[in-house]
This record gives structure tokens, sequence and C-alpha cells, in this order.
């Protein structure tokens, strides 16, 4: 089996790295190597090693052995904003080829399960002209969409999915992240995700208290959808 997956949220802070550590920790639990990239990441603190982003230093955690960070997130930025306003910020160009190529490369790797992480949502810019699904769509790998449950976000999940679709990759399914305290109408969200998503709920995340993803696993069958 050799599985990789492109995860992307229906919007920023929704929990999309979140979702990808609990499926990282759920796959190691079935004995599953794996590996994962967020390529591009925002917000990355100065340290004496360089750039380091919270995101990826996560994926760092739920991966197979020890790796070079670098290979991680090979393009770590510093202001928390749209990657191509925060690459613009110190003279850095994102380019999709680019970026794509390093994704391949990683995917030559031996692993079993591997993940590619994008940042912000389906149409968050790169560039001028490309996006996160510019890509996806150069990558080429079925897509799993992550949605912040909150009865404000269900225009935004739906309209990123039916743009997935559109793009023409498959949406093999998505996972509802519970990321906030007490949702208000969650059943009530979660029926109307299932009867407008054209694809199937993968797993349903609680609200953990910490954030620990490890706890999160749990609520993963990664047996039943690695097949799909």
């Amino acid at each position: 089996m050799s599985k990789t997956f492109f995860m992307v949220g229906a919007d920023t802070g929704v929990g999309t790295t979140f979702a990808s550590c609990a499926i990282l920790q759920a796959a190691n639990n079935a004995g599953f190597s794996r590996f994962a990239m967020q390529p591009v990441s925002v917000g990355c603190q100065q340290t004496d090693n360089g750039l380091r982003g919270h995101d990826p230093l996560q994926l760092m955690q739920a991966i197979s052995g020890e790796v070079d960070y670098d290979r991680i997130n090979p393009f770590p930025l510093a202001a928390k904003l749209p990657p191509h306003i925060a690459a613009g910020l110190e003279k850095k160009r994102l380019a999709v080829q680019r970026i794509s190529g390093l994704c391949r490369g990683a995917m030559m790797g031996r692993h079993d399960l591997m993940l590619i992480e994008g940042v912000g949502g389906w149409r968050n810019p790169l560039n001028h002209v490309e996006t996160i699904a510019s890509l996806a769509k150069d990558i080429k790998k079925p897509v799993i969409l992550v949605v912040g449950l909150n009865a404000a976000g269900v225009n935004q999940a739906v309209l990123t999915a039916e743009a997935i679709v559109r793009d023409g990759l498959p949406l093999v399914g998505w996972i509802a992240n519970e990321y906030q305290p007490e949702t208000a109408y969650l059943e009530e969200c979660l029926a109307m995700l299932d009867r407008a998503i054209p694809a199937p709920r993968l797993a349903h995340l609680p609200c953990i208290a910490g954030g620990d993803w490890r706890q999160a696993a749990a609520a993963i069958d990664i047996g039943a959808w690695l097949k799909v």
C-alpha cells in the first residue's frame, strides 16, 4: 500500500494540521510508515536554525523517523499573511512548478502514507496567478477536505468541495473537526454537510482540551478509508 493525499482546509484556522497529525498518528497505530509536508508555511518564527513554523513542527512529530525540517517545509515565510504577500515581503516568489517538484521528489520515498498539506483555503494565492488549487492540480493526488464545525462555516465548506470537484480532482472525503468547544447546532451542521458535500465523511474529530492530536487519532478508522 502506498497512498498520497492532498490535505486542504475549507478555510484558514479550521485545524487542517491537527487533522493531518491525527491521521498520521492513526496510521502509526496501525503500523503504517508515514511522511507529510506543508511545503509553504506562513507565520514562521525565527530560531537559531532558521525560520520554523508551528504546523510543520507538528507534522515532524507525527511522521516516521527523523528528517530535516527543510524536507517538511521547504518554503517557510515569516509574515502571517496570504503566501503571495508574505513571500513578497521577503523578496521571494512562490512558483507551483518548483513546489510540486519537491513534493514529487518526496513522494518517491518509501512511505505507506504521505500527506501534502496546503496553507489556508483552496483559492489561497501563491502568487498573482497560481493558488493552492493550482498546486493540488499539478500534484494530481486525491484531496481530503478538513471542515471546521460551526454554523457559519457550512457555506465555505460546501463551496470548497464544489470547487475541488469542478477543478477535476477526486475529493475522496472530508473530515469534520470540532475545533471549538460547545459548537452551536452541531448535529444540524453535520447533517447539512453530509447532504451537501459530494464525498463521504471520513471522520469526526472531537474537541480535545490542549489540542492533542494523538488522542484525536482514536476517531479515525484508518484501515477502513485508506483503501479509497
